[in-house]
């Protein structure tokens, strides 16, 4: 679930977009205030809806055609160039650098998204399982540790999954006259 579903690319991109547009949101002060009274004060909480985010968004939007507000709302997805497993921030940065380079991107517009996913005890919890096994080239059999004769169990490790990213190219729903 974590490589397939939770790390997958669309859902990390969307969620660093939805963070970047959030964060633009809460550069308007009116918007800010209402939120912080929202969250300051359990009476207002149950306001802060969806919808209200949503207002918010096109209010950015509508201001800054540039903005992630205007991703969101226009449902602009970031484009996807890679993902590397278990690289260290170094590591992420280097590959970054290496993208834009082979690309010809500006660097400032290649993106990351990271995703640590624990898998810490699942060989263990499968270490007493054992399962009959059969030689191909004698025919005997033996029983066997399942972790040692499947290869499911190693494919589960900690790691941490980055996806890399251009950030989105606005101005094409701009050229052809999407507004929200």
């Amino acid at each position: 679930m974590y490589r397939k579903v939770y790390a997958h690319k669309t859902a990390l991109g969307f969620d660093w977009l939805l963070r970047e547009a959030i964060n633009e949101v809460l550069e308007d002060p009116e918007s800010f205030e209402w939120i912080d009274t929202c969250l300051s004060n359990m009476r207002y909480f149950a306001e802060l809806t969806d919808n209200f985010f949503w207002e918010a968004f096109r209010k950015v939007a509508r201001k800054r055609p540039e903005s992630f507000s205007f991703c969101i709302v226009n449902r602009v997805k970031l484009n996807h160039l890679d993902t590397r497993e278990d690289l260290s921030a170094k590591g992420i940065a280097d590959h970054s650098a290496w993208l834009a380079k082979a690309m010809e991107l500006n660097p400032a517009h290649v993106v990351t998204c990271s995703m640590h996913a624990r898998f810490s005890n699942i060989q263990d919890n499968f270490n007493g399982i054992k399962v009959l096994i059969r030689d191909p080239v004698n025919r005997t059999r033996s029983l066997k540790k399942i972790t040692d004769v499947s290869a499911f169990f190693s494919k589960f490790s900690d790691g941490t999954i980055t996806h890399f990213y251009t950030r989105p190219d606005i101005t094409k729903g701009v050229e052809h006259g999407v507004t929200g």
